[in-house]
């Protein structure tokens, strides 16, 4: 097993770029204690059925994305996220820049870390270097493949406009796009007022 270790802690900056799920800290917060509720009942629904789910919504995730072309050069490898507090491990294949459920009796590359690191991971709270430089994701197999996939998550820019486009076969309304835009920094703005007030009521 390899807990990667590749850069000083001291000059990691987080990055943050619009990502499939981008928190603040106040919305990341309530995720977590979302997930706490869920995290049991979730444990009685067997393993193949989050797998199921998770390849399905991957491969929706990165249509009309670039990182689509880069996922060709995973063609036939196998990725196993091995969720350790959960004792669970999910398998997914790739196949022409998708993502489907793969055969658990065989695996290229696993990457291993508890339930809630890899939430810190999609929500961008924690870039990859981080988690692995702390040994909070282990990486075993094939290494290069493993880095790969790694550096393929850490440079994802999710660009939604490509992402409807593709989806609806039409391209986005520049009106469409200015309100979508327009309400997301909206809601960016009420969310750091929100939080500078909570901030300000707990010193008062």
């Amino acid at each position: 097993m390899i807990c990667l270790q590749l850069f000083d802690r001291d000059q990691m900056i987080r990055q943050f770029v619009p990502y499939t799920l981008d928190f603040d800290q106040g919305s990341y917060a309530m995720l977590k204690q979302v997930i706490r509720v869920l995290e049991v009942p979730a444990r009685l629904v067997p393993a193949v059925v989050h797998n199921e789910i998770t390849a399905r919504l991957f491969s929706h995730l990165v249509r009309g994305q670039e990182i689509r072309d880069s996922l060709r050069e995973l063609n036939g490898r196998t990725i196993r996220v091995h969720i350790t507090d959960m004792s669970m491990s999910l398998y997914f294949v790739f196949d022409e820049g998708r993502a489907r459920r793969g055969d658990s009796h065989h695996w290229d590359v696993s990457i291993s870390g508890m339930f809630e690191d890899f939430i810190a991971l999609a929500a961008r709270q924690e870039d990859p270097d981080t988690l692995f430089f702390n040994r909070r994701l282990c990486l075993e197999g094939d290494t290069e493949a493993g880095l790969y996939f790694k550096n393929l998550l850490d440079a994802f820019e999710f660009d939604w406009q490509a992402h409807v486009s593709d989806v609806t076969g039409r391209p986005v309304p520049g009106i469409v796009v200015d309100l979508v835009e327009s309400g997301l920094r909206r809601t960016s703005a009420m969310r750091r007022n929100l939080e500078v007030r909570l901030k300000n009521l707990r010193h008062a």
